[in-house]
């Protein structure tokens, strides 16, 4: 509170000054229609002014989550066995769950986060990290995202990691805040960071989801250990091309994108921009756009052309798992299943 009494205190001193000198402007105007023009100008730098303050005060009272209790990194020593057991010691509230996905590995947990591998973590030609979006942090929903997790192990033959590990917008209309995109970019990076140093010659694939996409590509503007990433029913990144992407993997980092036909997150960017920026699916963007069928904003757990897109981008030896692409493929409108 004493953040937001001082962003309020100073945004009054400097209203005060702005509205002072828009009366003279204004007063004066009769004789001038320059002098008008500018009081109006003021005037504009007020309501800026305000918009501003109103932003910054909603950024300080975002929740932030708390950091886990234990982080991968800090254990590196352990096997993932230990290190699950560990975990759900100091954190009891996550063992029903546990309990509900024995093949999992819960490698990172605090109050509201977690990370739950599926798969060898140690041993896997690549993992997948896969970062959930709007709604994720509610514990209503964790099962869905373990599930989608398993999944994406199960598609591409290596591990998997369901991420969650910011305070995710707990709903649409809370979606157009920044605020948990940047901190949840900082989490993600220190992730992957620890990731790449439990096993430094695993191909690393970060796979971000609606609002995940954009905690990706937040985390991408300034560094990202990872060797691909794939931005699913995105609302856009904060990023003008996908050369920005600043990939810190083994080789030359690549940029995947897919939106469904019908999905509506497509309204919400475009090429030149959005609340989000830029719309990765757009043919400027630079990203390889993947096909799949039409659908809703969930059908993509249920597509296989998704699930084989990942599974490619995964292969060490693929193609698309090598190299970057500026070629766009068009969204397929087919309705027969994939071979």
């Amino acid at each position: 509170m004493e953040q937001v009494a001082g962003v309020l205190a100073r945004a009054s001193a400097l209203y005060k000054d702005v509205e002072r000198v828009a009366e003279r402007l204004l007063r004066l105007s009769d004789d001038s229609f320059l002098l008008a023009q500018l009081g109006r100008a003021v005037a504009a730098l007020g309501a800026a002014l305000d918009w501003h303050c109103a932003r910054e005060i909603t950024r300080l009272c975002t929740p932030v989550a708390a950091p886990p209790l234990h982080r991968l990194g800090a254990m590196s020593e352990l096997s993932l066995d230990a290190i699950h057991e560990a975990v759900l010691l100091s954190a009891p509230q996550w063992r029903d769950l546990a309990q509900r996905y024995p093949e999992a590995r819960f490698v990172e947990a605090g109050e509201d986060t977690v990370a739950v591998v599926f798969g060898d973590l140690d041993s896997a030609h690549s993992v997948t990290t896969f970062v959930a979006g709007v709604g994720s942090s509610d514990a209503s929903s964790w099962p869905t995202h373990l599930e989608r997790g398993r999944s994406i192990a199960q598609a591409t033959g290596g591990a998997a990691v369901t991420w969650l590990g910011y305070q995710a917008p707990s709903a649409l209309p809370h979606a157009i805040a920044t605020a948990p995109a940047h901190a949840g970019a900082r989490e993600l990076q220190r992730f992957q960071r620890d990731l790449a140093a439990r096993n430094p010659t695993q191909r690393r694939v970060v796979l971000g989801y609606s609002y995940g996409s954009v905690v990706v590509g937040r985390a991408a503007t300034t560094g990202l250990l990872a060797d691909a990433v794939v931005l699913m029913g995105s609302p856009g990144v904060p990023l003008s091309h996908a050369s920005e992407f600043q990939l810190r993997g083994s080789g030359h980092g690549s940029v995947h994108a897919l939106t469904a036909k019908g999905d509506l997150i497509d309204l919400t960017a475009t090429p030149r921009g959005g609340v989000h920026g830029v719309d990765p699916t757009s043919p400027r963007f630079g990203a390889r756009v993947w096909p799949t069928h039409p659908g809703d904003h969930s059908s993509y757990w249920n597509e296989p052309l998704v699930f084989r897109a990942l599974r490619e981008i995964a292969a060490p030896d693929s193609p698309a798992g090598r190299a970057p692409t500026s070629a766009r493929a068009e969204r397929s409108e087919s309705t027969s299943p994939p071979p």
